[in-house]
C-alpha cells in the first residue's frame, strides 16, 4: 500500500518516506491492500493539515473509522464500498452528554466530507452509523444500514450538510 499525503509518500510499513509532487493530497486504497482504513486517517493526520483525499476501492471494510483533522475527505464509489462494523465498537461522549457508539465517528474536526459508502452494522455493536461532534462537513449519496440507533448523530456540529442518504 502506498500512503501519499501533500508529496510524501509512505510504504506500507509506514517507514520509509520520498517526495513526489505528483497526485499530492490523494490516497488510493484497495481492500486487498494491507493496513486498514484507520491506518491511513492515521498515517495522514501525523504527516500534514489535513486537504486529503482518500479514495476507497469496493470491498467490505471491517472496521470503525475515527476522523479528528479538518479538510478530509472518505470518498467511496457506492454501494460496493462497504464500511463494516466489528464485533466490538468504541464509545464516545459527544458534546452534550450523549453516549455513541458509531461505524464512522468525527470529533473536533471541521470540513470533513464523507460520500459514497455504505456504512453497515450488521453485528449489532454499532447504535450510531455517522456521527459528527464539534465539527462539520457533509455525508452524501451514502447507505446506513443495520444501525441498532441512530443512523446520523449532529451534536454542536452547526453546518453539516446531508445529502442522497438512505438508511434502513
Amino acid at each position: 500500500m502506498i500512503i501519499n499525503n501533500g508529496g510524501k509518500f509512505f510504504s506500507n510499513t509506514f517507514g520509509s518516506v520520498f517526495n513526489d509532487a505528483a497526485g499530492a493530497g490523494k490516497v488510493s486504497i484497495n481492500q486487498t491492500d494491507a493496513g486498514s482504513i484507520q491506518n491511513v486517517v492515521d498515517a495522514i493526520g501525523t504527516t500534514g493539515s489535513g486537504g486529503a483525499f482518500v479514495n476507497l476501492a469496493n470491498g467490505t471494510w471491517n472496521e470503525t473509522v475515527y476522523i479528528n483533522q479538518g479538510n478530509f475527505n472518505l470518498l467511496g464509489q457506492g454501494s460496493g464500498t462497504v464500511i463494516n462494523a466489528p464485533g466490538w465498537v468504541p464509545s464516545y461522549v459527544t458534546a452534550s452528554g450523549l453516549s455513541v457508539a458509531p461505524v464512522i465517528y468525527v470529533e473536533n474536526a471541521y470540513g470533513v466530507n464523507i460520500a459514497n459508502v455504505n456504512v453497515n452494522a450488521s453485528s449489532g455493536a454499532a447504535n450510531v452509523g455517522v456521527g459528527f461532534n464539534n465539527g462539520n462537513g457533509s455525508l452524501r449519496g451514502s447507505e446506513i444500514s443495520n444501525i441498532a440507533g441512530d443512523g446520523v448523530v449532529l451534536d454542536n456540529s452547526w453546518g453539516t450538510f446531508i445529502q442522497g442518504i438512505v438508511t434502513g
